[in-house]
Formats: structure tokens, sequence, C-alpha cells
């Protein structure tokens, strides 16, 4: 009953299910072979680029390569996106399309200066694991940040909410999801500020006893399952008002909000909604 479980959250959250591998051909993008290819073209040349990384990801999750082989595909298609979106600052804003379609989470940041890339690595059981890439722009050059999922699965980025503080610089919130078994999700909302070419965690969220950069809520995916949106949004913005779902004790989400509101610098707790 447990797997029959999984694979109907697998279906229904990532809209995606893990597929067995066997024998495949390792074909990476060279690194010279990408800056060669793309450098001072425009974003329509990017096209071929995408396809290229899109025959990885078929390769990795297609019918058979051995779990040692995906494992090494995935390594090389994580290089090479990074390498491509690292030799080429308008990949910012270029849509990716084809990725997005082979289950690439890619959410941009409504200022267009930050962009978080997140994919299954294909390398979890009911724990599913995540690789991460975050570009972003900072005193007018563009960096990238790895997260590559081992010991900690990570989680898939699905939206970027900005708010902006009180000297008008702006608050990135970051909406990810992790998925911990068969039956239960965590969602997270993370503050994140561009400064001086490093990308930082900013402490925001004013509880009743501490001030944090990030906010958690463990749920079970059962409880919630009915509802249409995907992924599920227990952790909402409307403006300056943050709502994050208060669950029980069985962790079903329950129709009370914790609620947050942003006055320029913190947002603050208000309480249950």
């Amino acid at each position: 009953m447990k797997n029959i479980f999984f694979l109907f959250v697998a279906f229904t959250y990532l809209s995606c299910t893990k597929k067995e591998v066997h024998n495949t051909e390792v074909h990476a993008i060279p690194a010279d072979s990408v800056s060669k290819t793309t450098q001072n073209t425009g974003i329509s040349d990017f096209s071929k680029t995408e396809e290229m990384l899109v025959g990885m990801l078929q390769q990795m999750s297609g019918p058979g390569s051995q779990e040692q082989d995906a494992s090494l595909l995935n390594r090389q298609f994580f290089d090479s996106l990074a390498t491509f979106i690292k030799s080429n600052e308008s990949t910012l804003q270029y849509p990716f399309e084809l990725l997005q379609k082979e289950h690439v989470y890619i959410t941009t940041s409504a200022d267009k200066q930050l962009r978080i890339y997140s994919w299954d690595n294909n390398q979890g059981g009911t724990m599913r694991f995540f690789d991460q890439l975050f570009q972003f722009r900072s005193n007018a050059r563009t960096y990238v940040k790895e997260h590559i999922a081992s010991e900690d699965s990570q989680a898939f980025f699905s939206k970027i909410y900005t708010v902006q503080n009180n000297v008008k610089q702006p608050v990135y919130l970051a909406i990810s999801n992790s998925i911990l078994s068969s039956r239960y999700i965590v969602q997270h909302i993370t503050a994140y500020q561009i400064k001086d070419g490093a990308l930082e965690e900013a402490k925001i969220f004013k509880t009743k006893k501490e001030l944090l950069s990030s906010i958690s809520v463990e749920f079970d995916f059962g409880s919630v399952a009915d509802r249409p949106e995907r992924p599920v949004e227990v952790i909402s913005l409307n403006t300056n008002e943050l709502r994050v779902a208060l669950v029980d004790k069985a962790l079903s989400v329950t129709k009370q909000n914790l609620i947050y509101e942003w006055d320029g610098s913190v947002f603050n707790y208000k309480g249950i909604q």
C-alpha cells in the first residue's frame, strides 16, 4: 500500500516518476564547447545547447542505464548546466522551456535578478533528492551558487516572492519543497538578499521568541491532496501578509494559518487566523 501511495504522491506532486535506467552511454557537454558555441551570441542561439542538456536528462531517466550511470549522467548534467549559465549572463532571462518540460524546476524573481534551478537527481527512494543552482546578478555581474544533494536531500523551488525593504532593496522569499517519504512533505520559505556578489539568507521572520531566515511546515500530503494547485501552497504571500498553514498533531493541514505582516524591515508575527 505504501508503494502505491508513493506513486500517487510522486505523480500528483512532481508530475513525474522515477524510471529505471541501464547501459546508457554518457555524453557530457564539454566546458570549452559550451563557451565557444554560446558566448557573444543572442538568446535565440541558446536553443541548441538546451537541446543537448535535454538529451542528457532523457538519457538519465529513460529506459535504460544502470543506477551508477544515472548518477554519473546527473553529475555531467549538473556541471554542464552550471558551466553554461556561468558562461552566458543572459541565460538569467532565457525561458528554458524544454528543460522545464523535462521537470527541471526554474523559478525567477519578478525583477529578473535571481533564478533558481532545481531537479530530482534520481538518487533517492521515497525520499527524493534535488540538486540546485542559484543564479543571481550583483554589481553588473552574474554569479552561480551550487548545491548538490548528498546527505541532505535538499528541495525543489517552486516560487519566488519579492518584497521591498525600507531602503528600497529587494528581499526575495523563495518557496521550496522537500519530499521526505511517501507521505510527508515539507514546504519552506527562505528569505534571501543579494549583497556584493553574494546571495545571503536574511533573518526577517520575527516570531514570539526569535528572528529567523526561514520557516518550514511539515505536513501529510494526503490531507491536502484534493487541492488543485501543484505544488500545494501551505505557505503564501498576499501583498504584505504572509500566511503559514497550521497543522495538527497528525500533521494534517488545518484551516487556520499563522499570520505574519511585513513592516519594511521584518515579518512580524500577528497571531492565528
